[in-house]
């Protein structure tokens, strides 16, 4: 091999050696998540180099929360009241980079066991809460790109009135948040998209009656 072919093969594989000497050095070590795009919005994530991108992590334990105004409605008239949501939730949030340390999807297994209560007498309707939220972009770093997809159970059940509204199944939103494809039942949703009926058992329990 001539002496000039030989530094052409040199410099052709200094580089790649250099990359995957870089790849090796990121592989389980930290990152600073200033360096990732976007980096997490609200801290603390624990990030960590994956030798082909970087993959962040953050558990909050149970916290309680509420009540907060839900923004739905029973009765009419006289009779209507509003609804509050209270309840203790935890959340663990896995964000994955790809090897530009852009951001490619981000999972959120969220649980909740809370209560909805009439904001005018104070009775109330338990619920559990168990979802899996899957965001995929696609374009890698840009949130305006997300696909989410949502999985998992919430329903509110009392021992005597049985099941009295559910969302469970499948739901996935494209970017614009337009539903693309919806399984199983959704009464919340479908409430929030004029079916008020969807959640008359539920509002009948708030009533006492």
């Amino acid at each position: 091999m001539s002496q000039a072919i030989r530094a052409l093969v040199i410099l052709a594989v200094v580089p790649l050696a250099i990359v995957a000497s870089l790849a090796s050095v990121l592989a389980g070590q930290s990152i600073n998540p200033s360096t990732l795009n976007p980096p997490p919005a609200v801290p603390p994530f624990t990030c960590m180099g994956t030798g082909g991108g970087a993959i962040c992590e953050k558990d909050i334990p149970p916290t309680p929360y509420g009540p907060s105004d839900n923004q739905i409605f029973c009765g009419t008239g006289a009779n209507a009241f509003d609804t509050f949501d209270s309840g203790v939730e935890s959340e663990k949030v896995t964000r994955y980079y790809d090897a530009n340390l852009n951001l490619v999807r981000r999972v959120i297994k969220y649980d909740d066991d809370g209560q909805w209560t009439n904001a005018v007498t104070g009775v109330s309707v338990p619920y559990e809460q168990h979802q899996n939220i899957t965001d995929v972009l696609g374009v890698p770093g840009d949130l305006n790109t997300i696909t989410e997809t949502t999985t998992g159970v919430n329903r509110f059940v009392l021992p005597h009135n049985g099941l009295l509204a559910l969302d469970n199944g499948r739901l996935t939103t494209d970017p614009n948040g337009d539903i693309t494809f919806a399984s199983a039942r959704h009464d919340i949703l479908a409430y929030f998209l004029g079916n008020t009926a969807a959640l008359q058992k539920l509002c009948a329990a708030l009533a006492g009656s």
